[in-house]
């Protein structure tokens, strides 16, 4: 009985680990500089502790401007170049219809109707009848509704330094404020709504949005990503 339980365990073991391993050695096929990979869980195991940008930065300045990296088990290309940027999102851009991130099955079915989300014909579908929304007039005048919630949101913070002892706060949740600047300038270029106190928990719209989005710690989101087959 010992035994049968330890080759189970073994099998297991070996199957998770040419799982999670399939796809490595994809890019280096290809003669593309790759990112150093963890064991199981590619070059990006500690992505939830880390500023993204700011990695990507390094990463760029020892691997130049295109290289590889494993997203999990999923290789990927960064590309830094700006000619080949500039051909990827103006002339080739129609034949780039997927994005990497996956809601899952079990999604709001109003999230998975997002651009950033929908996949291949429709995608192609929906741009199309979107875009003439998004000329550059009509992106300037956007400008200034989300100059206008940016600034509600410093007013706010602004009186609550004025009211604070030594005009000085102890405790500042940066996160609420920036999904509150997130929330008000959407409201305003997207239905023309200007909420009056987006910080507010009692905020009918703030709810209606936060019921719509899955309530999951970045590190399990990062996982989610990554792995997609989990949310199942």
């Amino acid at each position: 009985m010992l035994l049968e339980v330890v080759l189970i365990f073994l099998s297991t073991a070996i199957l998770l680990v040419i799982y999670f391993r399939w796809n490595y050695g994809t890019l280096e096929k290809l003669g593309i500089p790759v990112v150093e990979t963890h064991f199981l869980l590619g070059s990006q195991s500690d992505f939830h502790k880390i500023i993204g940008h700011e990695r990507d930065y390094e990463w760029f300045e020892t691997h130049g401007e295109i290289y590889g990296v494993y997203n999990g088990r999923q290789p990927e290309i960064h590309i830094v170049d700006p000619e080949i940027v500039r051909q990827i999102l103006i002339t080739d851009f129609s034949k780039f219809v997927n994005r990497s991130f996956d809601l899952g099955t079990k999604a709001s079915s109003v999230l998975c109707e997002i651009m950033d989300f929908i996949k291949d014909d429709k995608w192609r579908t929906v741009r199309a009848t979107l875009s003439p929304m998004f000329t550059t007039a009509k992106l300037k005048r956007l400008n200034m509704d989300m100059i206008g919630a940016t600034d509600n949101i410093l007013n706010l913070l602004m009186n609550d330094v004025a009211s604070a002892p030594n005009k000085i706060l102890q405790d500042y949740n940066i996160y609420g404020d920036l999904f509150a600047i997130v929330l008000d300038a959407t409201a305003r270029c997207t239905l023309n709504i200007k909420i009056q106190n987006p910080r507010s928990p009692d905020n009918d719209f703030a709810k209606a949005v936060l019921e719509l989005t899955p309530q999951k710690s970045f590190f399990m989101a990062t996982v989610l990503n990554i792995f997609p087959e989990l949310e199942e």
